[in-house]
């Protein structure tokens, strides 16, 4: 059975380049498209709830586990995942968040990844969460913010 994952991104194409890269062992079950909807869909997932209706069909939409894992896109940045970590503090299912690390990355003016940029960032979440999984991190009891570079 794949692992549950939440997946928080600007463009549904990488989203989809992404989703197929961890696929079979790992499922996005849903797909979160806006940092607004994060802060009010992640808690809810988190404790089980469906979030509210969202326009993606990315997400399978398989609520039955709570998701094990967050990985985010370059859309979200160091200020909203400290507002999300202090959403789903108190009682609600740890979940660490990978996110890639931007440091030296040039700007890309919000403009979608090339397909080759996309297929390597999928590669490294892939990787990342392998390496995650194997050190029994997403168990429930870690909420670390894990960064990769692209």
């Amino acid at each position: 059975m794949p692992t549950p994952i939440i997946l928080c991104g600007k463009y549904e194409e990488m989203g989809k380049l992404l989703k197929e890269a961890i696929s079979p062992d790992f499922e996005v079950v849903h797909f979160v498209d806006s940092p607004e909807a994060g802060l009010t869909d992640i808690p809810a997932l988190l404790q089980g709830i469906a979030p509210t209706a969202s326009a993606s069909k990315l997400g399978t939409g398989n609520f039955a586990q709570v998701p094990r894992a967050i990985v985010l896109g370059a859309t979200y940045d160091d200020v909203w995942v400290a507002s999300l970590r202090q959403a789903i503090t108190g009682g609600l299912r740890k979940v660490p968040l990978l996110m890639p690390d931007l440091s030296n990355a040039p700007a890309v003016g919000g403009v979608a990844p090339s397909p080759a940029k996309a297929n390597q960032a999928a590669g490294v979440a892939l990787r990342e969460l392998k390496k995650l999984e194997v050190e029994g991190k997403l168990d429930g009891g870690y909420d670390d913010v894990f960064t990769y570079r692209i």
